[in-house]
């Protein structure tokens, strides 16, 4: 007997939906918690939404920062060059007062300190890379401007810290500051740079495959 071949019916137009979403957002659609959402609006209602982690002003962040790098508890972590990420407020409750994050330089690493209610400072290190600072943005961006062997000054820049990880990358787990150079009126970077900030230096500079330089 023949064998017969089946064929799936073609699913009907009204029961495809295509989403087109931006190739960016913010944050990324990888890290946005899952949520339960009522599809009835009589079940939706209003809740009460405050920051896990209150802000504090500049000068509060500033003697926040102060505290921590005079602390023998953080000293030796942060070496004599670091910079300071930010400072948080934290729930006093559960003992906890505030906490600081710095990255050192010195030593290639981020340090998270804690203060509790005793004053006591509690740290732990993490091989993660913060977002650069302001002051960092301000220092890598002539340092890449400088060393692109092109004229970038009509174009706007970006930049966002990067880490290596491959052991044989002499630049490996060092914090690396990717600037990047954009026409106003197109996406795709025109020239990119890597800066180390903690040498202060460009490592490389180049242009950006795929884009259109005229």
């Amino acid at each position: 007997m023949p064998r017969q071949e089946h064929q799936l019916p073609e699913p009907p137009e009204s029961a495809v939906e295509v989403f087109d979403f931006p190739a960016e957002t913010d944050p990324p659609l990888r890290d946005r918690p899952r949520v339960r959402v009522s599809r009835r609006i009589s079940d939706r209602a209003d809740v009460p939404v405050s920051d896990a982690r209150a802000p504090i002003s500049e000068s509060a962040t500033r003697r926040l920062v102060g505290d921590a790098t005079a602390s023998k508890a953080v000293q030796p972590l942060i070496g004599r060059d670091f910079v300071a990420i930010g400072g948080h407020r934290l729930d006093a409750k559960a003992g906890r007062a505030s906490a600081v994050v710095l990255y050192s330089y010195t030593h290639q690493w981020t340090v998270e300190a804690t203060r509790d209610t005793d004053g006591e400072w509690v740290t732990r290190v993490l091989r993660t890379q913060p977002p650069l600072t302001d002051e960092e943005i301000e220092l890598v961006v002539p340092l890449a401007r400088e060393a692109i062997d092109a004229d970038v000054s009509g174009l706007e820049v970006g930049a966002m810290a990067v880490m290596r990880e491959e052991p044989e990358d002499p630049l490996a787990g060092r914090r690396l500051a990717d600037v990047r150079f954009f026409p106003a009126d197109r996406r795709l970077a025109a020239y990119a740079a890597i800066v180390d900030v903690a040498d202060r230096k460009t490592v490389s500079t180049g242009r950006v495959e795929g884009h259109d330089h005229g």
